[in-house]
């Protein structure tokens, strides 16, 4: 399950996924707006059972809700958040 808060954002938002199974690595962080354009994109560690990573947005980029997709090995998570400025 992936966790997003907060969820009306200005600029700054936390993902977290917490996994039943032992996995360590780097998983794939995507962010892209309601058009499918991404916006951004990064790899991040992945610790035991857990990712937790802190994302900061462009401050150009236009206040929109935007999807969260996060690639975990075998896995595909999905969430949103609304950016504000």
């Amino acid at each position: 399950k992936l966790i997003i808060y907060t969820n009306t954002t200005n600029g700054k938002f936390t993902v977290e996924i917490k996994r039943k199974e032992t996995i360590s690595g780097m998983d794939n962080v995507m962010i892209t707006n309601t058009s499918g354009q991404i916006i951004q994109q990064e790899k991040i560690p992945v610790y035991n059972y857990e990712l937790k990573k802190t994302i900061s947005l462009h401050p150009s980029i236009n206040t929109e809700i935007y999807i969260v997709t996060i690639s975990a090995g075998n896995n595909v998570y999905y969430g949103k958040t609304y950016y504000q400025k």
